[in-house]
C-alpha cells in the first residue's frame, strides 16, 4: 500500500436487525373473558397459530392471530405476532400498523419498539425510527437487538460517535458478540478513535477467528495507526486459522 491513501473502510454493510421474537408461551389470562369457553378457544388458537409460525406455515399463523385479535381486542402479543409474520413476508408498512396496535395496548412491548424502529429505519424514516429503538433500550436495558439497531441507524445518519456510544452498549450488553464488537470497531474508526477500534476488532476476531470482514477493518485501522508489522502477524494468524480465505491473502501479498 506504500504511501498511497488507503479508502476507509465502509461500516457496517446491508440493513438493520429486524428482532423477529415471538412470545411463543403468552396466554390470556381466564380473567379477560367472561366465558370460561372463550378462554379455552382462544388459548388453543394461541398455540396452534404459534406452532404454524415455528413451522413457517405463515398463512395459517396469520389466519389464527387474526381469530385471536376479534376474540381478545386488546391482546397485544397477537398483533405484535402478526406484525412479525408480516416482517417475515417482507411487508414492512403492514407491519408497521400492528406493531402501532401491540404498543397501544402495551407501549413498554421492547421487542415491538425494536421491530418498529428498524422498519422505519430500513424504509430511511431514522427520525422516526431513532425515538421507538430508544424506547425499547429503556423498556429492556438487557436487549441487544435496539443497542444494535440504533448504532447502525445513527451510522446511516453520518453520526459514528452516536453510533459508537449505542454500539458500546451493546457490546456491555453481550461482551462475547462478535458482531457487535465488530460493527463497534467500525464506528470507532469511523469517529477517529484507531487505537480503541483496534481493541474491539480484535475481540472480534479472538471470538470469531473466521471473520474476515472484522480482519479488513482491523487490518486498515492498523495501517493507520503505523503498524504495518502487526498487520502482518495478524494477517498471518488469520492465514493459519483459515488456510482457503483469499480475501486475506490478497491482502497480505499487497502488504508485502
Amino acid at each position: 500500500m506504500g504511501t498511497q491513501r488507503r479508502k476507509r473502510v465502509k461500516l457496517f454493510g446491508g440493513e438493520v436487525i429486524l428482532s423477529t421474537f415471538c412470545h411463543s408461551d403468552t396466554l390470556l389470562p381466564m380473567d379477560d373473558f367472561q366465558k370460561e369457553k372463550s378462554f379455552q378457544h382462544v388459548n388453543a388458537w394461541i398455540r396452534e397459530a404459534v406452532s404454524a409460525l415455528g413451522a413457517g406455515q405463515l398463512g395459517k399463523a396469520r389466519e389464527l392471530f387474526l381469530k385471536v385479535v376479534e376474540t381478545a381486542p386488546s391482546f397485544a402479543d397477537a398483533y405484535y405476532n402478526l406484525g412479525v409474520i408480516c416482517d417475515l413476508e417482507k411487508k414492512p408498512e403492514d407491519a408497521i400498523k400492528f406493531y402501532a396496535e401491540t404498543l397501544k395496548y402495551n407501549p413498554k412491548h421492547a421487542e415491538c419498539l425494536t421491530n418498529m424502529g428498524a422498519a422505519h429505519s430500513n424504509a430511511g424514516r431514522y427520525g422516526i425510527a431513532i425515538p421507538f429503538l430508544n424506547r425499547a433500550v429503556e423498556s429492556n436495558p438487557g436487549l441487544i437487538q435496539p443497542r444494535l439497531n440504533l448504532g447502525i441507524t445513527h451510522r446511516h445518519m453520518e453520526q459514528p460517535e452516536k453510533a459508537l456510544e449505542a454500539l458500546k452498549g451493546a457490546v456491555s450488553v453481550e461482551p462475547r458478540n462478535a458482531y457487535a464488537l465488530y460493527l463497534a470497531g467500525c464506528a470507532a474508526q469511523e469517529s477517529g478513535f484507531s487505537a480503541e477500534a483496534s481493541r474491539f476488532l480484535e475481540q472480534a476476531l479472538d471470538i470469531k477467528p473466521t471473520y474476515t470482514d472484522a480482519l479488513i477493518v482491523l487490518v486498515d485501522v492498523l495501517l493507520e495507526l503505523e503498524m504495518p508489522e502487526h498487520a502482518i502477524k495478524v494477517l498471518e494468524t488469520f492465514i493459519g486459522n483459515n488456510p482457503n480465505n483469499e480475501t486475506a491473502k490478497e491482502c497480505l501479498r499487497r502488504l508485502r
